[in-house]
């Protein structure tokens, strides 16, 4: 229904990219998407390949619920999560690669209906979802920018 690439190239290392990223998920996304209104780690420890978390999100005054697991987590390189259940299924790549003195990240998001009413209501819920990611990516990368610079 929707998959998009974003590509940035970053003056931050990428470490830090990495941390804010990755390390600290559950801290930092929902400081650039505010639709999430709770993002929980339902599993113990340090955040690293297997955690499993929810996230509950508000569209329209509605609240959708997702479970997610963290996929990919290789540090300093890479990030995935992908969603469990729900109505609508989410799986988020994060590339992390060095340039020069900073980062490049690349970005991919697929959003797909996993119901039948979601599937009716794909074109309607497309132009929504793509209205949120635009400004979502817009926050997204302010925050980055405002990462220090690797020296």
């Amino acid at each position: 229904m929707f998959e998009r690439t974003v590509e940035l190239t970053l003056e931050c290392a990428p470490a830090d990219l990495f941390r804010h990223i990755a390390v600290e998920f559950f801290v930092n996304h929902p400081l650039w998407d505010p639709d999430i209104v709770e993002l929980t780690k339902t599993s113990e420890g340090k955040t690293r390949l297997g955690t499993t978390g929810r996230e509950v999100r508000s569209v329209g005054g509605r609240r959708f619920f997702t479970n997610f697991t963290i996929t990919v987590f290789r540090t300093d390189q890479a990030f995935s999560h992908r969603s469990q259940g729900g109505a609508m299924g989410e799986d988020v790549d994060y590339l992390i690669e060095p340039r020069g003195n900073g980062s490049r990240l690349k970005m991919t998001v697929n959003i797909y209906p996993r119901t039948l009413l979601m599937r009716l209501f794909g074109p309607v819920i497309k132009r929504q979802v793509q209205r949120n990611f635009t400004a979502n990516v817009v926050r997204f990368e302010q925050m980055l920018r405002a990462l220090p610079a690797a020296a």
